[in-house]
């Protein structure tokens, strides 16, 4: 006998008694009693697919009426199983909080949040009961912003009971009354509509339903807080975080494992993101849901001192202290504890102070004397003479005030007019004015030692040039200076002919191997610097401090994309560590792509430590949008030399950025590539150095440097007209180093030593040869690296003038030499 053939009243029985076997469909079974009525009293038929009910969405009827769990839907018949039953529970409803299921939504994509700007202010975070607040990871604050962080719409509310943050993770409970819809559908004899479709997980939402819950890392009481006011997320670009390259693993061949699960970096991602958002519930949820993991107790830390969060209780702040005691919050939650009434608490580590250590050496600019009241008013009274090059009239303003002036002062200014006849190119005034202030006394007197040297030089006197670099290199303050005065004595000496002089200045010079002259020096003496691979390094330095939270931590923060965070557990970490592990700390955070903190650990070390000079030139892993086409070395020496890796700094002339761009120049770029930037793209490190190496190439390219690096250098930092009109000015004699030293800016002039010197120091941690290096040993121009042809060439000087009135304080421009290609070292075969 088939089921349609039994009477009305045994189908009736059958119907309870399968009810009574499934609880979960209850709900089901007026459903059941209105179909199995009407099956009897007309037979079925089919009918055609009744719209979406208003507000709903149609997404199973775009799936061609498959479920949830792509189970095909039985038209006409009648849907009692269990199964079916907590499938068509109501659809959830708004969450206690406040909070909409679509906003919830919104958090649980694994979008990276954008991250706030270093050195930009943040909220000081702070307690309800006026705890003072925590500095962030620079030591400064962060406010939030008022964009983003806003909820989606919320659903309309059923009669149901509103879900809690937890039951959004939790199927429909056993017994769930039909919604108002669905009643309506019975009423019309028609099968009900199924609640609104979810989504279709992901494979972590997935993995996350199939747990159990686990419970939270602290006890946590019930709190009753006041409904929290969500805030704005503060505009925040998210570091790239470590991809993976192959395998498994985040880090091949690094040295530092991983520290997280795939699952766990997504949640981790949403659970910080959430703190910066104001969503405290959304967090915690997140932290209860993932169970004990490697970031719980900073997250927690954040949580507890995040600006507006609800109020904790002693026990969970003392528990936290117990568990973690080495968090940079640990100070701050112990102040709060107090305040709550806590007796007792966990010990916290010593902080130690530490001592700073002077990054690589560059030439320093004299600072100009003010002793008295002719100081001040010769400064005025020069100031248009000097912009106009004008040395007779600059000299006419000192013979008025010398009297005066103080003799530190009066030297200054005797070397200050030397320098305006030099650059104009009278080298006789330049000259006489000079040795004046040879005679006189402070750090002015190599000052106008060095003007001497060069203008004997360009004069062709090798003796008077050698005689003055002598003294410059026995009176210089710093050490960059005493290394130039070196370099060029050992020139004015093979020049003069003396060779058993020429070795031991270079020797001398070759002391100062970090800075501009040393290096050269090293190279000209056949001295060979091999690179480091600190790949082993790593590896051991990871089995001698990985066993520190902090840094746990920071390798964890630093797969996901927080380095603001990653930055200060590192720096804090230095700070309360044994001193034997400072160096292992700062190969780590090179080798985490935290390059800002390994120079802030450069220069901040323990007392009695030295550096490592390869942690002074940074080298992380990134690649600029368009990928690399320009020397990475260069860009590097530039990128260390305008921001020291610092991605979110700001210029007061609005240069962005790593390596110090502006928008008009990322239009410029942009427009070439079809591309449309805005300011905040210029924060990232992969925009900004598309843009940075894109403009090197456009000065490459340009008449007036014609693919000179020395000159693509200064133009990246003085502009092209300045070099486009020091063509002519500057008399160099087609000495690439004497262009370099007559540059007129004081700036641009140390700017191009000092990212040549950066460009050297990462080729030697490539282990490769330098051919600009090798090139201005031999006193020829290097060529822009990855031209075709030779490597370097030689520019034949103009013939010299004959200077009718050698009184005369400026000459006449002269037209830039030839330039002629010729291979050299391993380019002439």
């Amino acid at each position: 006998m088939e089921r349609g053939d039994l009477p009305v009243s045994l189908r009736l029985i059958l119907a309870a008694l399968l009810l009574a076997a499934s609880p979960a469909a209850l709900s089901a079974a007026p459903v059941a009693q209105k179909a199995t009525q009407k099956k009897a009293a007309t037979p079925p038929k089919k009918e055609a697919a009744k719209p979406a009910a208003k507000g709903k969405t149609q997404t199973a009827a775009k799936k061609g009426g498959k479920d949830d769990d792509d189970t095909p839907v039985r038209k006409g018949k009648t849907q009692i199983a269990s199964k079916k039953a907590d499938r068509d529970a109501p659809a959830p409803k708004k969450g206690a909080k406040g909070k909409t299921q679509a906003a919830s939504k919104k958090d649980d994509d694994d979008t990276p949040v954008k991250k706030g700007a270093k050195g930009k202010t943040q909220s000081a975070k702070k307690d309800d009961d006026d705890t003072p607040a925590k500095k962030g990871a620079k030591g400064k604050t962060q406010t939030a912003s008022k964009k983003g962080g806003k909820d989606e719409p919320a659903p309309k509310k059923g009669k149901g009971k509103t879900e809690t943050a937890d039951e959004k993770r939790s199927p429909a409970k056993p017994g769930a009354k039909p919604t108002a819809t669905a009643a309506k559908d019975r009423d019309e004899d028609k099968p009900a509509p199924r609640p609104q479709a979810k989504p279709k997980p992901t494979a972590t939402e997935a993995a996350r339903a199939d747990r159990p819950k686990p419970q939270s890392v602290l006890s946590r009481p019930v709190l009753v807080v006041p409904e929290p006011v969500e805030v704005a997320e503060a505009p925040r670009v998210l570091a790239p975080a470590i991809t993976r390259a192959s395998g498994s693993s985040l880090r091949k061949d690094d040295g530092i494992p991983d520290q997280l699960t795939p699952e766990q970096r997504a949640g981790y991602r949403l659970a910080f993101s959430a703190i910066r958002r104001g969503r405290w519930s959304d967090a915690r949820a997140e932290l209860d849901l993932m169970g004990t993991g490697p970031l719980h107790p900073l997250a927690l830390a954040e949580l507890y001192t995040a600006k507006n969060s609800p109020r904790v209780e002693v026990g969970q702040i003392v528990g936290l202290l117990a568990s973690a005691p080495d968090l940079p919050q640990a100070d701050q939650l112990s102040r709060m504890a107090q305040n709550r009434g806590a007796v007792s608490l966990p010990s916290l580590p010593v902080i130690r102070t530490l001592a700073w250590y002077d990054p690589p050496p560059v030439r320093r600019r004299q600072r100009s004397v003010r002793s008295d009241a002719a100081a001040t008013e010769i400064a005025l009274a020069t100031q248009r003479y000097i912009k106009a090059d004008d040395g007779a009239s600059a000299e006419g303003v000192l013979n008025r005030y010398a009297p005066d002036l103080t003799t530190d002062a009066l030297t200054e200014w005797q070397q200050k007019v030397a320098w305006i006849y030099y650059v104009a190119g009278d080298d006789a005034n330049a000259r006489r004015v000079a040795t004046m202030g040879q005679q006189g006394s402070g750090d002015w007197a190599p000052q106008a030692d060095w003007v001497a040297g060069l203008a004997a030089w360009r004069q062709g006197d090798c003796q008077a040039a050698g005689a003055a670099f002598e003294s410059v290199a026995a009176r210089a303050s710093d050490i960059e200076m005493r290394s130039a005065g070196l370099y060029w004595a050992s020139r004015a000496d093979m020049a003069c002919d003396r060779p058993e002089k020429v070795q031991p200045h270079l020797r001398a010079a070759a002391q100062y191997g970090e800075t501009f002259y040393g290096l050269l020096a090293r190279q000209a003496l056949g001295i060979e610097d091999k690179g480091i691979d600190d790949t082993a390094f790593v590896g051991q330095d990871w089995q001698a401090i990985g066993r520190n939270y902090n840094v746990r931590a920071a390798a964890a923060l630093a797969e996901i994309g927080e380095n603001d965070l990653a930055d200060e557990m590192l720096r804090f970490q230095a700070t309360i560590e044994d001193p034997r592990d400072h160096e292992p700390l700062t190969r780590i955070a090179g080798r985490l792509n935290l390059p800002s903190t390994q120079l802030w650990l450069s220069n901040h070390l323990p007392a009695g430590a030295q550096p490592l000079i390869e942690a002074r030139y940074p080298a992380p892993n990134w690649t600029p949008a368009g990928g690399w086409r320009v020397d990475k070395a260069l860009v590097f020496a530039h990128t260390l030399q305008e921001s020291r890796f610092n991605a979110e700094i700001r210029s007061a002339a609005n240069a962005i950025g790593l390596m110090q761009v502006k928008l008009g120049a990322a239009t410029d770029v942009g427009r070439r590539h079809g591309v449309t930037y805005v300011s905040s793209d210029l924060t990232k490190p992969a925009v900004n150095m598309e843009i940075g190496q894109s403009y090197l190439e456009q000065l490459r390219d340009s008449a007036q440097t014609q693919g000179l690096l020395p000159k693509v250098i200064a133009s990246y930092n003085a502009g092209p007209l300045p070099v486009q009109n020091w063509n002519t000015m500057i008399r160099d004699n087609g000495d690439p180093l004497l262009y370099i030293e007559s540059i007129p800016y004081w700036e641009t002039r140390a700017y191009v030593m000092i990212v040549l010197r950066n460009y050297w120091m990462y080729e030697l941690q490539e282990g490769r040869r330098s051919p600009s290096r090798e090139a201005l040993v031999q006193g020829l121009w290097p060529r822009f690296p990855g031209l075709p042809g030779a490597t370097a060439v030689k520019i034949t000087p103009p013939p010299r003038p004959v200077q009718l009135d050698p009184s005369k304080a400026i000459v006449q421009p002269l037209p830039q030499g030839d330039i002629h290609f010729e291979p050299t070292g391993a380019d002439a075969n």
